[in-house]
């Protein structure tokens, strides 16, 4: 992570150079701590003399540290900005992105290029408990505490597309890179466009299978129209329409930290691979 000392921010797609606002006083032990809290599960053999590993908790995993976000010119803030401000800052529940300012971040730690396109990490995070910074009866900033939905950054969205054939059933392998720090399987949000003719003969089926992760874990949605959009999403096992009751072998296609050899099977137009890589702090 760059110094993020005085940097400029983007929360929620707002800048906060339009009000003149940047990042201070960052609580660097709570930042810094990887991962935040996860718990392991172990199973202790005597037999063997030694703890095996069952599975990890990240329940209590999603990283809360403490910051400042004052007026960069020293100066108080303006009472006629504070309440556009501070409704900007803490007026949604919702986890907004995160970005730093790219002017500030010169070397560029927080982004990276992927098939030629520039991927800029966030957080997914929402300020809560928020305080005034006071001062001879001014308002200079607020002290917040970041609470963010994992222990992990977010890269934008990677997106790889297989073209197939509108005309016929065809079958071929596609290659998915993945580079993530998280040590778990990627659910991507997958989008099947079916081939023939708007209004024509439907009953086309979708087959699929990484064969890097195991081939007999096939994906397969049948009976779909012509000209047709589905989307799955595994992370919330999700299916478009009523596609679900169509799905004949329900596993969500799922992908490694590396390389996949997707298999895909049926007349498409195209089928769309899109998800998040992970990093650490």
């Amino acid at each position: 992570m760059p110094d993020i000392y005085g940097s400029h921010f983007e929360f929620g797609g707002v800048s906060s150079r339009q009000y003149g606002l940047i990042l201070a006083g960052v609580d660097g032990d709570r930042f810094l701590n990887l991962h935040g809290e996860i718990e392991g599960n172990t199973m202790f053999l005597k037999t063997a003399k030694k703890n095996f590993l069952i599975s990890d908790d990240y329940s209590g995993s999603p990283v809360e540290f403490e910051l400042d976000i004052v007026f960069e010119e020293d100066k108080p803030i303006m009472q006629a900005d504070r309440r556009e401000i501070e409704k900007w800052l803490f007026g949604s529940r919702r986890y907004r992105k995160l970005y730093l300012d790219a002017a500030d971040d010169p070397f560029m730690e927080t982004g990276e290029y992927i098939n030629g396109e520039l991927k800029r990490l966030y957080l997914n995070c929402r300020f809560m408990e928020p305080e005034k910074i006071e001062g001879f009866g001014n308002v200079f900033g607020y002290h917040v505490k970041a609470e963010c939905d994992s222990p992990f950054m977010w890269q934008d969205p990677v997106t790889y597309t297989w073209y197939g054939d509108t005309t016929q059933q065809t079958s071929a392998n596609f290659v998915i890179d993945v580079d993530s720090d998280l040590d778990d399987y990627i659910y991507p949000q997958v989008t099947i466009r079916t081939g023939g003719t708007a209004g024509g003969v439907g009953g086309f089926i979708f087959t699929a299978y990484n064969a890097t992760d195991d081939a007999t874990r096939i994906t397969e949605i049948t009976d779909i129209n012509a000209q047709t959009n589905v989307v799955m999403d595994g992370e919330v096992n999700y299916i478009s329409n009523d596609y679900f009751l169509k799905f004949n072998h329900p596993n969500f296609i799922r992908l490694l930290d590396g390389k996949n050899v997707i298999h895909i099977t049926g007349t498409l137009e195209y089928v769309r691979f899109t998800f998040s890589q992970r990093r650490l702090f």
